[in-house]
């Protein structure tokens, strides 16, 4: 299941209050990259800080990363399914060709 487009999310955060994400990461006190980190891959603690800055759930933003009843998926099951879905998504585009 796919959640909301990581460039919606990155338009919503900027939308918000006009912060670039790194302005936003640094603020936070992470590091410049780390929401340009957690946007494409698990990072628990800042998937949080990003939903509740744009008043959501995690779940909503990245359904993949969540089982059915709300809890969150091993970093490993999550990287997995998602290199799955991108071998896939290669290999349909090879084929298309």
């Amino acid at each position: 299941m796919a959640g909301k487009h990581i460039e919606d999310i990155k338009a919503d955060i900027r939308k918000k209050q006009g912060k670039s994400l790194e302005e936003l990461s640094l603020a936070w006190g992470y590091n410049k990259a780390a929401i340009s980190t957690a946007l494409r891959r698990p990072w628990p603690a800042l998937q949080n800080k990003i939903a509740a800055y744009l008043g959501c759930k995690p779940k909503a933003l990245w359904p993949d990363r969540y089982d059915q009843n709300g809890r969150e998926l091993p970093t490993s099951q999550i990287l997995k399914n998602n290199s799955s879905s991108e071998a896939l998504r290669k290999d349909q585009k090879r084929r298309a060709a």
